[in-house]
């Protein structure tokens, strides 16, 4: 739906403004979420436990993967943002000048004494009608509405950020450099501003007593902003809003059940297939009975099998270190990630010592 409006596109780009913010700020949340997780499964696969290191050395490669990838992508994705955010600020800005802009004379200016020609009258300035931002008729749901990558479509209906504009005048005539004659302090000068593209075509209706006349059509463009430009704009923000909003969750089993590298890591490590052995229907049939037994079939059984653990592995750990569960939580990530690989490697080293004795 197009915007016939400049104030109209103001209320459509504030949205957007909003929804990338939003999105930037998530996708930061989900990213810190999926480096803790990482730094779990780190730990937890140097941990004491063989079988334990086992069921996640699989998770931890395919975390790591997909950590790196969506960093890179996160990263070009929210230049991208950021980019055309100073676009459609600017855009706002111009349409909420434009819109200011927009206002007639409440009061027309009046010629003070009776001469023969404008330029030596005495005028009175007009008065104008109060244009305040928040007074912006004709906005419906849509201008309103809430932002999504699945709907930044909808918003490529801005207006062009011009300001298509006619006024009217007292005693115009077709010579412009003409004198008006009998001109009386009863006639008015009246000007008016606004926003239709389209030409008028006709004089407009006296705004008091006197013949007023349109003159001038004109369009003054601010900025360059074009459709095509806008169409341009948001079908660039929209894929990469997109990229953040569909950030995998490294904590839920589906991130990992159809990744093709994790399969191929749990036939290697959990069934000890080869690693050139051909894919067939039973080893198909074994993987995805070893996911569902190993990890759990939802994402409520892979916290009770994985995640839980690993939780407990920390507590274990920092408890045994004279530090109460109670302060684990105020730890950074990266403090419990030293902490947990800290401790795998004490434990390494104590099995070798044990060993050579």
């Amino acid at each position: 739906m197009a915007c016939k409006t400049a104030c109209r596109s103001a209320h459509r780009v504030t949205n957007i403004e909003k929804y990338c913010d939003k999105t930037l700020k998530a996708a930061a949340r989900r990213l810190e979420a999926n480096l803790k997780a990482l730094t779990k499964l780190l730990a937890g696969t140097s941990g004491a436990n063989p079988k334990m290191a086992i069921n996640l050395a699989p998770l931890l490669a395919t975390a790591e993967t997909k950590l790196q990838e969506k960093l890179q992508e996160s990263q070009t994705a929210s230049e991208e943002i950021l980019m055309q955010l100073q676009h459609f600020s600017a855009m706002r800005a111009q349409y909420y000048a434009i819109s200011n802009l927009s206002a007639t004379t409440k009061t027309p200016a009046t010629i003070v004494g009776d001469n023969t020609h404008y330029a030596a009258s005495a005028l009175k300035a007009p008065t104008w009608q109060p244009i305040a931002p928040a007074d912006c008729p004709g906005l419906d749901t849509e201008d309103r509405a809430e932002v999504t990558a699945a709907t930044m479509w909808k918003k490529k209906g801005l207006a062009e950020s011009a300001l298509h504009y006619h006024s009217q005048l007292a005693c115009y005539l077709n010579n412009e450099r003409s004198r008006c004659t009998g001109v009386t302090n009863g006639d008015k000068i009246g000007v008016k501003i606004t926003l239709g593209e389209a030409d008028p075509g006709t004089d407009d209706t006296a705004l008091a007593s006197g013949a007023f006349k349109r003159f001038g059509n004109n369009k003054v463009v601010t900025g360059k902003i074009t459709p095509p430009i806008i169409e341009n704009n948001i079908t660039s923000l929209a894929a990469a809003t997109s990229t953040l909003e569909n950030l995998q969750d490294l904590t839920k089993i589906a991130s990992y059940k159809q990744d093709a590298l994790f399969q191929r890591l749990l036939e290697i490590i959990k069934l000890v297939v080869p690693p050139d052995a051909k894919l067939t229907v039973d080893l198909e049939r074994q993987v995805k009975t070893a996911i569902d037994t190993t990890y759990g079939k939802t994402d409520n059984e892979f916290q009770g099998k994985i995640w839980r653990p690993l939780d407990e592995q920390d507590s274990s750990y920092y408890s045994s270190s004279g530090v109460k569960s109670y302060k684990i939580e105020s730890l950074t990530s990266a403090e419990q990630m030293a902490g947990a690989i800290a401790w795998g490697l004490i434990n390494k080293i104590t099995a070798k010592q044990s060993l050579s004795t």
